[in-house]
């Protein structure tokens, strides 16, 4: 139960405290940090505004493995539904290597590190601007330090 309320107050402060990422800016990168948090890695957050009628940001994180991304897939979810932002699908069956996660004005794609390659996400929208995402948004083996124990995260 810890655990859920740190990840609910951690997300909670950049939706509604954080004042400087406007909507739906804050959701991207809660998204963002609750995929660091959950030990995803590459993650990219692309600016879409003037590049896509689709939606304004797409976030785009790596899991290791099945389990995890659907783990993380479904905490997004618990997280927005929280908050009234609502979830208009999540694609992907449990062993897909690819789950994406549609918020509207936010789409999260969740892949495995393996099938990396295979899609290349990041080069769909290397013409899109990235939003810089701070380290302390993914997940630290120094118990409360905020930075990344490995330069693997990035």
């Amino acid at each position: 139960m810890e655990e859920k309320n740190y990840l609910y107050n951690e997300v909670e402060k950049i939706i509604t405290d954080e004042k400087s990422y406007p909507y739906p800016q804050n959701v991207a990168m809660s998204c963002a940090w609750i995929l660091g948090n959950l030990k995803g890695v590459n993650l990219n957050i692309f600016d879409m505004d003037n590049k896509s009628s689709i939606c304004d940001y797409t976030v785009i994180g790596y899991a290791t493995n099945y389990r995890q991304s659907q783990a993380m897939a479904q905490e997004i979810e618990r997280q927005m539904k929280k908050r009234g932002i609502k979830v208009n699908s999540i694609e992907g069956s449990k062993e897909a290597d690819w789950t994406l996660v549609d918020l509207g004005d936010v789409i999260i794609h969740i892949v495995l590190e393996t099938s990396r390659d295979n899609y290349s996400l990041e080069q769909l929208w290397n013409e899109c601007p990235k939003v810089s995402i701070p380290a302390e948004y993914y997940f630290s083996d120094d118990a409360g330090s905020g930075e990344s124990s490995s330069n693997e995260y990035f």
